[in-house]
């Protein structure tokens, strides 16, 4: 396995958010994919960031990532993309 380092800016993910948006109907709805805690740079800080940015919409992929984000951001909106299998 080869180590690699990533760093997110929130100001350029704010920037690019505002640019993306730009060029939208203002109608049209973003749902952010945030899943496996936001590809691995923090489920909380990057959808709080997105939050900030006007996004209130989630996308992740279980119920426990969707848990965690009702607690992060209690007014957004979550789509858990696994299906809730029955115990």
């Amino acid at each position: 396995m080869r180590n690699s380092w990533l760093e997110i800016s929130l100001s350029r993910l704010h920037e690019n958010v505002l640019s993306i948006q730009k060029g939208l109907n203002p109608s049209t709805h973003i749902i952010a994919v945030v899943k496996a805690n936001a590809y691995g740079h923090g489920l909380e800080v990057i959808s709080k960031s997105l939050f900030d940015c006007g996004i209130s919409s989630f996308a992740v992929a279980t119920l426990d990532e969707a848990i965690n984000l009702r607690q992060s951001i209690p007014k957004c909106k979550i789509l858990v993309l696994q299906g809730c299998l029955r115990g």
